[in-house]
């Protein structure tokens, strides 16, 4: 578990999001946006802002997320966190309808 996370399982989400944007921010510019690093800090951030009510911006960074992920040749570990996104749309479409 890393820091982030650790923010936001202790209920420090306004952190954990701080901390989240600087992290997407510097493996985007260090990786590239398409790089499996940068995609997975991009979905944790949009759990944490799913987490505060901030859910259009949950949702949009999560598709975007498992689209650039849809568009590579994934690794298994890839394939199943892909799989995982794609759940967590459909159910955040549920809840949100």
């Amino acid at each position: 578990m890393c820091i982030r996370d650790s923010y936001r399982t202790a209920g420090r989400i306004n952190e954990a999001i701080t901390l989240g944007e600087q992290v997407t921010k510097q493996s985007e510019e260090f990786l590239g946006a398409n790089h499996p690093t940068t995609l997975v800090a991009w979905g944790n951030l949009a759990l944490s802002y799913r987490a505060v009510g901030r859910t259009d911006e949950a949702m949009a960074l999560l598709k975007l997320t498992a689209a650039s992920m849809d568009d590579q040749g994934n690794s298994d570990t890839q394939t199943r966190t892909l799989a995982r996104m794609k759940e967590r749309i459909a159910e955040w479409q549920r809840q949100d309808s």
